[in-house]
C-alpha cells in the first residue's frame, strides 16, 4: 500500500474489480472485532445501532474478525432466512430492525424499572413471547437464552449461578482424552489434518446453534414447557433451524450484497504461519498472514488473492475457523519457549481447533495435483516435514485459524480496499486500555507507509511501545468520549485528522477517517447517570435506586453537542446497579468486570443478562455515529463537523495512567468507587 499510486482509483478498480457493486468503489466500511461471545454481544449492539440510525444501509462492506463473526453470521442468516419474501426484492439492510426487537427483562420490572420504549418480558415464558406479539422477540431471545456456546441447553440463569460449564468441562475432557490416540494417528502419524476434536465440534456447534439457527415461533413448535421455577410449569426454546443457518452459502451472500443493498462481507482469518513445535520465528506482518474470505475471492499477501474458493469452504465454516483461538498457529499470545511447548500439547490432546482445507490456490503445476495432495497422505511423521521445504504458498494445506492472531480489528481488509469512512468496534479484551489491537494496527500499516492518527488518545506512542517495566494504559473506566475520532493517511501523518473541503484530493492520496467504540465506561451523560446510582442504589434494585434508573433511562435530551443517541437503556443501567453493587460483579482491582469481561471466561460461561447490556451499550455508542453524517448525503460524513469534534478530542485527550499505580482501590461494593466523574473542558461536546 506504499506504492505511489496503490490508492489511485484506476488501481483499486483493477485489484478489487470482483467485488465491485454497481462499478463503483466501497466508501463506508464497519469492522468488528475479534474477543468471543464477549464482542459478538457488543458487535450486534454496533449493528443495531446502526440499524436504528439508518446508516447501517449505506455500509459498503462489513469485516469481521473472530466474535465479531458471530454477529456477522446472525446478520447474512437472518437476511437470507427470515426476511419474508414481499420484501426480499427490497433494501434488505432497511428491513433489519424487526431483529432486534426485544423486551425489558422481568428480573428489572419486578425492581419497579419499567421502559417506554420496550414491552415488559413474561416473568414466567422466558421465550418471550406474548399473545399480542407473534413471537416478535425469538430473535433476541434465541441469543440470550443460548449464549454459552458450550452447552446446548436454553437457559436464562446467571454467571454465578449457572454451573453447567464446570460440567460440560469434564465431560468434554473425558471425551478429549478418549479421542487423542485416534488425532495422534490422523494428525500425528499421518499428516491428515482431520477434524477429530471434541472441543472444536461443542464451540463451533454452539456458535451455529445461537448465530446461524432460525428461531421457530412458539406457535409453530419452537418452544417447550419446562418445569424450572419452583413447581411453576416455565416456557422455554427450542433450539432453531441451525442446518439452514449452516448452509449460508457465498451465492447467497453476493445475491444480497448486488440485489439487495447487503455490505460486502469479508471474513478474516489467519494463514502461513508455521505449527511445528519447533518453529521460533516471529509472527508475520499482517499484510502476510491476514486470509480474507468474500463471496469473489479468497486469499492473503502470502497465498496471492483468487477468484476461486477453497474446497467445502463456507461462510458458516470461515466463520468459525475465524473464531478458532486455540490453535498451534498462534504467534501472538505467547512467545517461545512457552508457545511451542503449548502448541505441542494443543496438537496432542486434540485442543487445535483451526481448519486445513487443501491448497487450490497454489499457482504451481505440481503443487496443485492431486497426486502430490495424496501422496503427502501416504507419506508417514517424519517424512511429510519434507514438503514443508516448497514455498510457502505452495503448500499442501491451508490452515485458517483466529484473524484475531494476525489483526484482531478487521480494519486492515477495509483500509487495504481505500475505504475512506471506517467505524471500528474495538472490544477484545482490554482491561488495562492497553489498545493492544490499535498498536498491532497502528505499527503494521506503517510498514506499508501509512500512518494511524488518534488525537483523543495522549502519547499513543508510548502506550504502544512500553516495556514491561513501565506498563502505560487509558482508564477504560473513566472514559470520556462516547466514540474515539480518528485518521489513516499516506504521505504525511495528519495531527489532528481535520480535513477541510477546499483541500484537494491529489491522485494516490489516501485520507480515511475512523470511528472508534469501545466498551468504556463513561462518556458525560452515562457519567451523570452512574453518580447518581452510586448514592441510591448501594442497596441494589429497590425503591428509590429505580426511580433513578428510570429518570435517566428515559431522557431522550439530544440537544448538547453530538448526542444523537438515545439515553441508556433501562436494561444496560439496571445490570449495572445489580452487579456494580455485588461483589460478584467487581474484580480483584476494585473495579467491576462490565463492560471489560474476560474474552475467554465470557465466552465460556455468558448469561442472557451480560449479552442484553454489552448489547445495549453497543447500541449507545454506535447510534452516536449518524450525527457526523450529512443529511443531504447519507454516505459522507459532514467535514466540518468531525473537524470540529477531532480538534475538540485532541485538546481533551484521555491521558495514558501507570498501570501499577492507577488501581489502588479498595474492594468494597460501592458503584463509584472506581468510576470518578470527569468533566470536559468544553461543554458543547459530549
Amino acid at each position: 500500500m506504499g506504492a505511489v499510486d496503490y490508492f489511485t482509483t484506476d488501481t483499486l478498480r483493477k485489484k478489487f474489480e470482483p467485488e465491485l457493486r454497481d462499478e463503483k468503489l466501497p466508501h463506508l466500511g464497519v469492522a468488528l472485532a475479534g474477543g468471543g461471545t464477549k464482542a459478538s454481544a457488543f458487535s450486534l449492539g454496533v449493528l443495531q445501532g446502526l440499524t436504528s440510525s439508518g446508516l447501517m444501509a449505506e455500509v459498503d462492506a462489513l469485516s469481521s474478525v473472530s466474535g465479531g463473526g458471530y454477529a456477522a453470521l446472525w446478520y447474512y442468516a437472518r437476511m437470507r432466512f427470515d426476511l419474508p419474501p414481499p420484501e426480499a426484492g427490497s433494501h434488505a439492510p432497511q428491513q433489519m430492525a424487526r431483529f432486534f426487537a426485544d423486551c425489558l427483562p422481568s428480573r428489572y420490572v419486578r425492581a419497579g424499572i419499567n421502559d417506554l420504549r420496550l414491552e415488559d418480558c413474561d416473568p414466567i415464558n422466558l421465550t418471550n413471547d406474548t399473545p399480542v406479539s407473534n413471537d416478535r422477540y425469538r430473535y433476541q431471545n434465541a441469543l440470550r437464552g443460548f449464549q454459552d456456546v458450550f452447552n446446548d441447553s436454553f437457559s436464562y440463569t446467571t454467571t454465578e449461578t449457572d454451573t453447567r460449564f464446570s460440567a460440560d468441562a469434564l465431560v468434554m475432557g473425558l471425551e478429549s482424552v478418549a479421542v487423542m490416540p485416534l488425532g495422534m494417528l490422523v494428525n500425528g502419524v499421518f499428516d491428515w489434518e482431520l477434524e477429530v476434536s471434541v472441543s472444536q465440534h461443542r464451540y463451533n456447534s454452539g456458535i451455529a446453534r445461537a448465530y446461524a439457527a432460525s428461531p421457530v415461533k412458539c406457535s409453530d413448535g419452537g418452544c417447550e414447557m419446562r418445569d424450572r421455577i419452583g413447581k411453576r410449569p416455565v416456557q422455554i426454546r427450542r433450539e432453531g433451524r441451525t442446518r439452514q443457518g449452516i448452509g449460508l452459502t457465498f451465492a447467497d451472500l453476493d445475491n444480497a450484497y448486488q440485489r439487495h443493498g447487503a455490505p460486502l462481507w469479508i471474513i478474516n482469518a489467519t494463514a502461513g504461519e508455521d505449527r511445528t513445535p519447533w518453529d521460533f520465528s516471529a509472527q508475520s506482518d499482517a499484510n502476510l498472514s491476514v486470509f480474507e474470505i468474500t463471496p469473489y475471492t479468497q486469499g492473503s499477501g502470502l497465498y496471492g488473492y483468487h477468484q476461486k474458493q477453497l474446497p467445502d469452504l463456507s461462510p458458516y465454516r470461515a466463520t468459525v475457523a475465524s473464531a478458532a483461538f486455540l490453535d498451534s498457529q498462534q504467534k501472538a499470545v505467547t512467545q517461545p519457549p512457552l508457545r511451542n511447548v503449548l502448541g505441542a500439547l494443543m496438537g496432542a490432546t486434540t485442543l487445535s481447533w483451526g481448519t486445513s482445507y487443501r491448497n487450490t490456490l497454489s499457482t504451481s503445476d505440481n503443487a496443485n495435483t492431486q497426486a502430490h495432495y495424496i501422496g503427502h497422505k501416504f507419506l508417514p511423521w517424519p517424512l511429510y516435514y519434507a514438503h514443508r521445504f516448497t514455498p510457502s504458498r505452495d503448500s499442501v494445506f491451508i490452515h485458517l485459524s483466529d484473524g484475531g492472531q494476525s489483526e484482531n480489528l478487521g480494519a486492515y481488509a477495509l483500509i487495504r480496499r481505500g475505504i475512506e469512512t471506517i467505524i471500528i468496534s474495538d472490544h477484545a479484551q482490554d482491561r488495562k486500555g492497553e489498545m493492544g489491537d490499535l498498536c498491532r494496527l497502528k505499527s503494521q500499516i506503517r510498514k506499508q507507509g501509512l500512518y494511524l492518527t488518534i488525537p483523543g488518545l495522549a502519547d499513543l506512542d508510548s502506550v504502544c511501545n512500553q516495556t514491561r517495566h513501565y506498563p502505560l494504559g487509558y482508564d477504560i473506566f473513566n472514559w470520556q468520549h462516547p466514540v474515539l475520532l480518528g485518521c489513516v493517511s499516506n504521505g504525511k501523518m495528519a495531527e489532528d485528522c481535520s480535513r477541510t473541503e477546499e483541500q484537494t484530493v491529489l491522485p494516490g492520496e489516501y485520507f480515511a477517517r475512523l470511528f472508534i467504540i469501545k466498551p468504556a465506561l463513561a462518556n458525560s451523560q452515562l457519567t451523570d447517570a452512574l453518580t447518581a446510582m452510586g448514592a441510591d442504589c448501594q442497596r441494589g434494585l429497590e425503591g428509590q435506586c429505580a426511580a433513578t434508573i428510570m429518570r435517566h433511562c428515559k431522557k431522550f435530551d439530544r440537544a448538547s453537542g453530538w448526542n444523537y443517541a438515545d439515553a441508556p437503556s433501562c436494561e444496560l443501567l439496571g445490570f449495572i446497579a445489580k452487579n456494580f453493587t455485588s461483589a460478584d460483579g467487581i474484580a480483584s482491582d476494585g473495579c467491576p468486570f462490565f463492560p471489560q469481561h474476560a474474552t475467554v471466561m465470557m465466552t465460556a460461561d455468558s448469561s442472557p443478562w451480560v449479552y442484553g447490556a454489552m448489547r445495549d451499550l453497543g447500541a449507545y455508542y454506535a447510534q452516536r455515529i449518524n450525527w457526523f453524517f450529512s443529511k443531504a448525503d447519507p454516505q459522507q460524513v459532514d467535514g466540518q463537523r468531525f473537524n470540529q469534534v477531532a480538534k475538540a478530542q485532541k485538546a481533551t485527550p484521555i491521558q495514558p495512567t501507570d498501570l501499577i499505580l492507577s488501581r489502588i482501590y479498595s474492594k468494597k461494593t460501592d458503584i463509584m468507587k472506581c468510576i470518578h466523574p470527569q468533566r470536559l473542558r468544553s461543554a458543547a461536546i459530549d
